[in-house]
């Protein structure tokens, strides 16, 4: 009977310490996040004090508030079509990039006498910035979707050209 009773307070106890270490956990994470959130809070209170009374003109700096109501206006708006539009460019960009990336890397990793033609070049066209390359692809592609697309796909190209080929080399020769 005693020991019956010796393992039942042992799992109220148990059940006890478990509650408290949940609670703490729980305390602890809102303490994080309060403090996590504090200092931004009190940068946009001051920010929406400065404006709304003068001390500094909207136009610098404008109030928390109306950068909210600017946000649910775009949103009752045209917002969420610019944001599929972007997001199927990046998609299309990225699909074609990665691909292209992907079949050249195949291509140079298992052929010396491929690695030997392409890679010199793709070292060179790796090294441009993706910001000379908007000029160049305006006036390529013109200022419609295949500029921006093939923005992306160059971005997409590299890492994936690059990483993939290094992939390959580091193979051990017996597997492949």
């Amino acid at each position: 009977m005693s020991d019956s009773l010796n393992k039942a307070e042992l799992n109220h106890f148990l059940a006890q310490q478990a509650l408290k270490s949940q609670k703490k956990h729980l305390n602890n994470k809102f303490t994080r996040w309060f403090k996590a959130l504090l200092i931004p809070l009190i940068f946009l209170v001051g920010c929406e004090f400065l404006v709304r009374n003068g001390y500094i003109n909207a136009y610098l700096l404008p109030a928390p508030s109306s950068l909210w109501q600017s946000f649910l206006d775009l949103a009752h708006s045209d917002l969420f079509a610019h944001i599929y539009i972007s997001t199927w460019r990046v998609l299309f960009g990225f699909i074609i990039g990665s691909g292209l990336g992907l079949i050249f890397a195949i291509w140079v990793g298992l052929s010396k006498e491929a690695e030997a033609y392409l890679e010199p070049t793709f070292s060179a066209i790796k090294s441009i910035p993706s910001l000379a390359w908007i000029p160049l692809l305006l006036l390529w592609l013109g200022i419609d979707e295949g500029s921006k697309i093939t923005l992306i796909a160059i971005g997409a190209f590299f890492p994936t050209y690059t990483n993939t080929v290094a992939a390959i080399h580091n193979v051990d020769k017996k597997l492949i």
